[in-house]
């Protein structure tokens, strides 16, 4: 408990030195299981990493375009991130309530931000230091879903989804430092490619047509999470959870 209370107290400082480059996804695990079948989801989803980046708005549009065919839409946006995704997809409903499914996209996202400039009084003079980063990736991946749906009079449904990327980044960080009449730069860039696994749960609830969905996911980047280069510039936001609603038509 001393160590998360540490940890907590210690944020607002960590979140000035260093960038989380990639969020994890709230992404509609849609379990399509007929031609026609239209499911759009909406909801809010927490980032693990508190600072800078609280929360997202996710959306997200999957349609069954055959009997087989599908298609999927996403975008999300956290107020200094943004992504979005397109994908086709095939299904395959084994029974009246369990469906596997898989897609097969490529994903591009962006983030920014630029912090405001810490002061300290070091002997009479002031210090400031201010932080910025900016970049994009792409992301060509695969996903693959299993699920059940419309269970009883509740339509109670579970599902879960992992998707395998490969995460290509393009970002620099640039801190200034001014004391007196000195100033100190360092800039760091980060464009290694990363695979990336982000498995995803998903629960709903509700009626034939409007539910309520709570989601849960992780990411994993293969060059971030093991300690490798730049990793105390450059961070992967691992942890998401959300919640909101999922239309069917």
């Amino acid at each position: 408990m001393k160590k998360v209370i540490i940890l907590l107290a210690a944020l607002p400082l960590l979140a000035s030195c260093v960038s989380p480059i990639y969020h994890a996804q709230s992404v509609d695990v849609p379990l399509i299981n007929h031609k026609g079948d239209v499911r759009v989801s909406a909801d809010m989803s927490l980032s693990a990493w508190l600072l800078p980046d609280a929360m997202n708005m996710n959306a997200t549009g999957t349609v069954g375009i055959t009997d087989w065919l599908s298609g999927q839409v996403h975008a999300n946006y956290g107020g200094d991130n943004a992504y979005v995704h397109a994908a086709p997809g095939v299904y395959f409903p084994l029974s009246d309530h369990f469906v596997v499914e898989g897609y097969a996209g490529f994903g591009y996202g962006a983030i920014w931000r630029n912090s405001k400039p810490d002061k300290e009084k070091e002997e009479g003079s002031s210090s400031n230091t201010s932080h910025s980063y900016s970049g994009h990736f792409m992301l060509p991946y695969g996903q693959v879903n299993i699920g059940w749906h419309d269970i009883g009079a509740v339509h109670f449904g579970a599902a879960f989804g992992l998707k395998v990327g490969g995460y290509m980044p393009d970002f620099e960080s640039k801190n200034v430092t001014t004391r007196g009449d000195n100033i100190t730069y360092r800039y760091d860039a980060y464009r290694t490619t990363n695979l990336l696994l982000e498995p995803q749960m998903q629960l709903t609830l509700g009626s034939e047509h409007v539910k309520w969905v709570t989601r849960v996911g992780f990411s994993w980047m293969s060059d971030l999470d093991d300690g490798k280069s730049e990793s105390d510039t450059f961070i992967n936001d691992w942890f998401t959870v959300g919640t909101g609603i999922q239309l069917t038509f």
